[in-house]
């Protein structure tokens, strides 16, 4: 794949180290050094305003991907394109803030009886979803100019160390709750500058939008297809989040926390996902620009196949190692065992079906993923209220993995039946025959005394045969070439 193949192993080795920081924040740091009502409060402010931050590009980042081809232009500075990066969220700002200042005394009554804590800090949504919004346009105007990996370096490593010293300082009362919550605004502040630093050191972008060039698009579609996506995104990730903001509705603040560090753990499994999809959706929204349905079959077929092969390696460890890995959690997170158990299936459906989201979405049909997305997010709040109230955080796992499958099952046979692509073979079957095979001898493993001698002895003969098989199988070719280059 070139440089999707190249930039998507890096961004996927340093995805994986972000993991390891990110597991020893979650499992050992996070639980220790905050209170569950602690936690439910951080997991909700992030949550709440990373919702409402994906109003402010008004769909600058979404146009970015599918149309900077045809702004791109070194000479001519791609006519100012970057001005416009940073103009949308400013205004977008402006727009949803206000519209939130007045909507806060209505939002702080949905949450003040079971998470009064997140109400005292409501304030600092504002400046929150500000820097999460310019972070996101940023990393995706770094992304088409295929510097991804300083991106990647950021979001799953920086950010995350700067969290445990964060969290470590607070616990040794060299802050009080106020300094806390201000230095976890202020590292995405860090990090915004950061990017913008990054992007003007390596690129030096033109502030001045070259507009007798808008006169040679068509404008009206490019707004339309910007708006569009700009929902999609919207609501495709409130799908991710809605279960953490409607859990601050209907259970104490300390369950929201005991559910975000269960939910965490599965969800290590999409970190590839997220890391290949970085580099390879300008790569898809440019072959659409030519129409090259050759380049997109085989973005497709090679992101599902080496997915699968590493989320199914995630899956089997996460599985099989459970009831062990919590042993290494206080004892009031052992409630959220079935929590990690049902996500884990959710999240290796979305795994397995590869990229499939820039393949519709960046083609002329995106308004398919618009509506499949507005009954998902239908879906989605009347099961929660239903589902949350009688059987509280596992009840939310139930609806999110229910709606990660259905998404992606809507999605891959949209695909196949409106573009004739699909990314499976028979290698398929193998990798999945691999799957269960180290997910059932993993479950055969005894315990062998402590946890954490329990955890890397059967992880690592979980390990050796799954590579064993893949190997002797043939199922990674590309991935043995690179590793014998190196």
């Amino acid at each position: 794949m070139g440089v999707i193949q190249k930039q998507g192993i890096w961004n996927t080795l340093i995805s994986y180290i972000g993991i390891v920081i990110g597991f020893v924040n979650i499992i050992f740091i996070q639980p220790r050094f905050l209170t569950p009502e602690e936690l439910g409060l951080i997991r909700v402010l992030f949550s709440f305003s990373s919702i409402i931050a994906l109003f402010l590009p008004l769909g600058i980042g979404n146009i970015t991907l599918r149309f900077f081809p045809s702004f791109k232009d070194d000479r001519s500075g791609n006519h100012g394109f970057f001005a416009y990066v940073l103009l949308f969220p400013l205004i977008g700002f402006l727009l949803f803030g206000s519209a939130l200042l007045l909507l806060k005394s209505f939002i702080i009554g949905q949450y003040i009886e079971q998470s009064r804590l997140f109400t005292d800090y409501f304030n600092f949504v504002f400046p929150l979803l500000f820097l999460l919004s310019y972070v996101s346009v940023l990393g995706i105007y770094s992304s088409v100019l295929y510097k991804t990996m300083f991106i990647s370096f950021w979001n799953d490593i920086v950010v995350r160390v700067l969290s445990i010293v964060l969290v470590a300082a607070y616990f040794n009362h060299w802050l009080s709750l106020d300094s806390f919550i201000y230095f976890f605004v202020g590292i995405y502040g860090l990090q915004a500058l950061a990017i913008l630093a990054f992007i003007f050191i390596y690129h030096r972008p033109k502030l001045i939008p070259d507009l007798s060039f808008l006169k040679t698009l068509n404008l009206k579609e490019i707004l339309k297809f910007g708006f569009v996506l700009w929902f999609i995104a919207l609501a495709g990730f409130a799908l991710k989040t809605l279960d953490m903001v409607l859990l601050g509705k209907y259970v104490p603040l300390a369950l929201v926390g005991i559910y975000s560090v269960c939910a965490f753990i599965p969800l290590v499994i999409e970190t590839p996902l997220i890391a290949l999809d970085r580099i390879s959706a300008p790569k898809i929204g440019e072959a659409w620009s030519k129409n090259d349905l050759k380049e997109i079959a085989d973005i497709y077929h090679k992101s599902s196949h080496y997915l699968m092969i590493i989320g199914g390696l995630m899956t089997a460890g996460i599985l099989a190692n459970t009831p062990d890995l919590l042993l290494l959690l206080p004892d009031k997170f052992a409630i959220g065992e079935n929590v990690i158990y049902i996500i884990s299936l959710g999240t290796f459906v979305n795994m397995s079906t590869g990229l499939n989201d820039p393949i519709i979405f960046y083609s002329k049909k995106y308004q398919f993923g618009m509506l499949i997305l507005l009954l998902l997010i239908v879906a989605s709040f009347i099961l929660n209220s239903i589902f949350i109230p009688d059987y509280g955080i596992v009840g939310a796992a139930i609806v999110a993995m229910i709606l990660n499958m259905s998404y992606n099952i809507g999605k891959y046979l949209f695909i196949y039946f409106r573009f004739d692509l699909q990314p499976f073979t028979s290698d398929s079957l193998k990798i999945l025959g691999v799957i269960i095979l180290t997910t059932a001898l993993g479950f055969l493993i005894p315990s062998i005394g402590e946890p954490i001698s329990t955890l890397l002895f059967r992880s690592f003969v979980m390990l050796s045969l799954f590579v064993t098989l893949i190997v002797k199988l043939n199922l990674a070719p590309e991935v043995i070439k690179f590793l014998k280059r190196k």
